[in-house]
């Protein structure tokens, strides 16, 4: 009787080492490509979520347009901002506060940080929370967050007169928030199409 499984042929040294060679290539070839899909579907989640976030930012805006009053617009009732302790940033950046945290208690799930820049340091409301991720430590796009800014912005310098904008960026480790010459960010998270992810709106 032949003994069980004697003639099976296992495999030798040299057909091992051309195995694995093989793998390792396969392997070279398809985790760049993984990669970059994984970071293409990073970069259009990004700019999808900001978007998301601007429209509800807006929206919010126009209810605090009815509900508080600016040094602008005196006769609206409400809470001023300008009686705010706001570092450097002026009555803008109290205005910011109100707004990100109206954001924080009315965006449902909300799973990215939401700052606010107050013309000296980034801010994130006393007291509000966000649910952590645990799918961005890849592709770039670790401890993802969002910056709103409320900027006045000169129209006309010889009849004076102005407009406030309200900026929304988003932002990583490898692209943190820094302040350039015109107030407005250095590095921004980009798009697939080299596009800084960046939206702004006319308040007044």
């Amino acid at each position: 009787m032949k003994r069980l499984f004697g003639d099976k042929k296992g495999f030798t040294l040299i057909e091992l080492i051309v195995t694995i060679a093989i793998m390792a290539v396969i392997a070279g070839i398809s985790i760049p490509s993984v990669s970059y899909a994984v970071g293409k579907r990073q970069r259009q989640a990004a700019d999808a979520d900001t978007q998301q976030m601007y429209r509800t930012a807006v929206s919010t805006i126009s209810d605090l347009s009815r509900e508080y009053k600016t040094p602008e617009y005196p006769e609206r009732v409400g809470a001023n901002y300008g009686t705010k302790d706001t570092g450097s940033g002026g009555w803008y950046a109290g205005y910011a506060d109100v707004l990100v945290r109206r954001l924080y208690a009315n965006v449902l799930g909300l799973d990215i940080r939401l700052m606010y820049w107050n013309g000296s340091l980034l801010v994130q409301p006393e007291g509000t929370t966000y649910l952590q991720r645990t799918n961005t430590v890849t592709a770039g796009n670790k401890n993802p967050y969002m910056v709103f800014q409320i900027i006045k912005v000169i129209t006309d310098v010889e009849k004076g007169t102005s407009a406030f904008y309200m900026y929304i960026s988003y932002h990583n480790d490898k692209n943190p928030f820094t302040i350039g010459d015109n107030g407005l960010p250095e590095t921004i998270y980009q798009t697939n199409a080299g596009a800084d992810i960046i939206y702004k709106y006319r308040i007044r």
